[in-house]
């Protein structure tokens, strides 16, 4: 869709009264001088909502000029990732990104999200027996939200380092994800659940930086709280998932 001259307006302006969805590729490669070889790590996890903005303006212009009015095909992304030829200085990095963009991705109503790398350093080695940071990032993914149904609440974070996502899971849990992108300093979050409390007992899920260098699973500890409120450090280049029973 987006490669060609013409190539939106042509197809949507002949094919979208009959289109369900639109497949795009996204494949992100910020690289820092003077060789640009290196992956510029601060710039992907802060500018992808922005990236992602724009993509969606310029398809809605196109839905506007080109589809039946009120007719607006749902977005695909095949594959949204990251460009395998860059240097990452940290590797945890694709777990960051990726649970941040796909949670973004779903919330924002796409209905397919693709990864392309299947074997490699970033998601399982070839002998399949060792999985790396992109796993993990799709595994904190899948504790946040794991079952059809489970329902992504609308939050915000006030910090453009911090990135927050929540569920309301059908299993009768809530689902925090929380997303540290300060490769330095931990960051102290403090949720507030406007429309009910969580209580008892629940678990916190951790990977990042720690557990990458060690070559690990994420951490698996007990966290218990209770009321509307609660307050989480988040290490450096880390993600935070925090599971909790929803009271009624």
């Amino acid at each position: 869709v987006l490669w060609g001259v013409g190539w939106n307006k042509d197809v949507l302006k002949g094919a979208c009264a009959n289109l369900d969805f639109v497949t795009l590729e996204w494949t992100l490669s910020p690289m820092l001088p003077p060789d640009y070889k290196s992956l510029n790590e601060a710039d992907l996890l802060a500018s992808t909502k922005g990236n992602f903005s724009t993509i969606i303006t310029a398809m809605l212009a196109d839905y506007a000029k080109n589809c039946p009015q009120g007719h607006l095909p749902k977005l695909a992304f095949a594959p949204a990732g990251i460009s395998t030829w860059a240097k990452v200085e940290h590797p945890e990095v694709k777990a960051l990104w990726i649970a941040d963009t796909y949670a973004m991705l779903i919330e924002s109503g796409t209905i397919n999200t693709d990864w392309s790398e299947m074997y490699g350093d970033s998601m399982l080695s070839a002998d399949r027996k060792k999985f790396g940071p992109a796993y993990y990032g799709f595994q904190m993914l899948h504790i946040l939200a794991r079952n059809p149904g489970d329902a992504l609440l609308d939050v915000s974070s006030n910090s453009a380092l911090v990135g927050v996502h929540a569920t309301s899971r059908r299993d009768g849990f809530i689902g925090l994800m929380l997303v540290n992108k300060d490769p330095k300093g931990a960051a102290t979050v403090k949720v507030t659940f406007k429309n009910g409390n969580i209580g008892g007992a629940g678990k916190r899920f951790d990977y990042g930086s720690a557990q990458s260098s060690a070559g690990a699973a994420a951490a698996v500890s007990p966290f218990a709280a209770t009321g509307n409120e609660i307050s989480v450090t988040v290490p450096p280049y880390t993600i935070t998932d925090i599971v909790l029973p929803r009271q009624k």
